[in-house]
């Protein structure tokens, strides 16, 4: 069988033969013997990256200089109409406060104060005098607010606790409302 075989060898055959072995070993060398990412820009020769050769939708907006990016903007559109005016800050800030409530001891008390009409509460707090800072408790600090939830005012309530027992001890409770206006 082999004898069949060598009998039809020419040069030709032979020649084509070793040439189809040499290009698919060099190709398979490269494949199984290249590291990966081995080729980069270093090896790339200038103008061999072209436009056919980019996968379409691979390239993002970032891989284009700043000049090319510019020129994608189309042109701008006209202006939109006005905007409606908005509310106006406010330009006054002012305290307002409570007159003092005594505390008796063990009792509680309350205390309001309240916003000018057309003024807003921005916030408030609670004021302690006389006695011992011991015997107060601070229950509630507040807003009040309108029927439609606007803070108009600040609330407090301070419950004397009488620390020491000894009954003697008033406290005197006010209110601060800080007040807007525009």
């Amino acid at each position: 069988m082999l004898s069949r075989f060598v009998g039809r060898l020419s040069y030709a055959n032979v020649i084509a033969t070793v040439a189809l072995f040499a290009a698919l070993g060099g190709s398979s060398y490269a494949a199984l013997n290249l590291p990966n990412a081995s080729v980069g820009p270093g090896q790339l020769k200038k103008d061999s990256v072209t436009s056919p050769k980019v996968k379409r939708g691979s390239l993002l907006v970032n891989d284009f200089k700043a000049s090319q990016r510019a020129s994608l903007r189309g042109p701008q559109g006209p202006q939109g109409p006005q905007g409606e005016v908005g509310p106006s800050g406010a330009t006054k800030v002012i305290s307002r406060r409570s007159d003092f409530q005594i505390v008796p001891a063990d009792s509680s008390q309350t205390a309001k104060a309240e916003c000018n009409p057309g003024e807003v509460a921005t916030g408030g707090g609670i004021e302690i005098t006389n006695g011992s800072l011991l015997d107060m408790v601070a229950i509630q600090s507040m807003p009040t607010l309108s029927p439609s939830d606007v803070p108009t005012g600040w609330y407090v309530r301070a419950y004397n606790v009488d620390s020491n027992n000894d009954n003697a001890g008033t406290v005197e409770v006010r209110a601060y409302a800080i007040c807007a206006s525009p």
